[in-house]
């Protein structure tokens, strides 16, 4: 049985499509030349990260109880 896509599947893979750039821009450094240090990015990349993982654990919710309701 088919588990389509819902509104936090969709949300949670935005933030994962936003959260990847944003790691990889903090591990190059960020932007000096723009003026923004990555003492002041990292913490930001690095609570988004946090605030993807657990819209990733709450969008699984939903997977979870409709595989259940499949095996039973």
């Amino acid at each position: 049985m088919p588990c389509p896509a819902d509104r936090w599947g969709t949300w949670k893979m935005t933030a994962q499509s936003l959260a990847i750039p944003f790691a990889g821009v903090a591990a190059a450094g960020a932007f000096p030349n723009l003026g923004v240090p990555n003492e002041t990015f990292v913490p930001i990349t690095h609570w988004f990260i946090v605030f993807t993982v657990a819209l990733t654990l709450f969008s699984a919710l939903p997977y979870v109880v409709r595989s259940r309701e499949a095996w039973q």
